[in-house]
């Protein structure tokens, strides 16, 4: 973990002491032992020179900020400014939450008013701001996509980062020579301009050259009312490349069948999306965030078929 502080030249750390079992304050000790010492907010380490504050969300460990200290830090006018926007805004005034999309896994919100609320919860949204494209092209080829055709989604402009840190290897696999950032998302235009997000280019299953998004199979899949959660992943076929695999875990107090769930698919999705497998789980293989991994997950599967 140093070396990646030092690549970027962390200047401050926000984060939480401890996630389930995993203690960052104890991780952080480790690589900065100075943190146990060091004054709040004026960290001086050995191995991470450009480190001065760690910033944490609930307890308060030695060496650390706590969030209310740096929001009690903040000046006045911005205390003000909120004021003024409680003013404003009314308790019975419609609201729209909604999350923007980015590389870095941690959505931010946003909120707009009653004057520009639209119907658009089915899509992701519009791209944002002037200079900025988009577009939906196959993945293999760069090909242009038509009008509500899924493939790679591409964004350019100024919002794009130049390249990864010291790894040009990287940023010639993400970044086209002319400035074309792939997402690594599968999405669809439509023609006002809404973009709608329908799974990522890894976790797309090739069934014999045809190609099924995980997320419309688990969309579907979730109607059944004895499934609690689901998620499809593709596993190994020695004559089709890839075959659909439904890992399911079942409500609580219910019984079902790979019978009942291949029942409950015919003829209502196309007979390709049809989990060739159907396996109940009691847990799902998971990041220390807390995220699903699905290559694990489909490994394991493969491993219990003996495929």
């Amino acid at each position: 973990m140093a070396p990646r502080f030092i690549r970027v030249q962390c200047n401050a750390v926000v984060c939480p002491t401890q996630f389930e079992s995993q203690r960052f304050y104890d991780v952080l000790g480790e690589i900065c032992p100075e943190l146990n010492t060091a004054e709040s907010g004026s960290i001086r380490s050995t191995r991470l020179p450009d480190l001065r504050k760690v910033i944490v969300t609930d307890s308060k460990e030695s060496g650390m900020l706590h969030v209310d200290d740096v929001m009690q830090a903040a000046e006045s006018q911005h205390h003000t400014h909120l004021n003024n926007l409680q003013r404003i805004l009314s308790p019975e005034d419609p609201v729209n939450i909604q999350f923007t999309s980015g590389t870095t896994g941690n959505p931010k919100g946003v909120t707009l008013s009653h004057n520009n609320i639209v119907n658009n919860a089915y899509f992701i949204g519009l791209r944002m701001g002037y200079n900025w494209r988009a577009k939906v092209v196959e993945s293999s080829s760069g090909q242009l996509l038509p009008l509500g055709q899924p493939g790679e989604l591409l964004i350019r402009g100024y919002c794009i980062m130049q390249g990864y840190w010291d790894e040009p290897h990287r940023t010639q696999e993400s970044i086209t020579e002319d400035g074309w950032y792939k997402t690594g998302d599968i999405a669809s235009l439509n023609p006002n301009g809404y973009c709608r997000i329908e799974g990522r280019i890894k976790d797309m299953i090739n069934r014999g050259g045809e190609k099924i998004f995980p997320a419309e199979v688990e969309q579907f899949l979730h109607t059944h009312p004895k499934v609690k959660d689901v998620q499809v992943v593709g596993v190994k076929d020695d004559r089709l490349g890839e075959q659909v695999c439904a890992c399911i875990k079942v409500a609580e107090g219910q019984h079902c069948t790979v019978e009942e769930i291949k029942a409950y698919c015919k003829d209502q999705i196309s007979y390709f999306k049809i989990p060739h497998y159907v396996m109940f789980v009691e847990k799902y293989p998971l990041t220390a965030s807390g995220k699903i991994q699905k290559n694990k997950l489909s490994a394991e599967m493969e491993n219990i078929l003996g495929l």
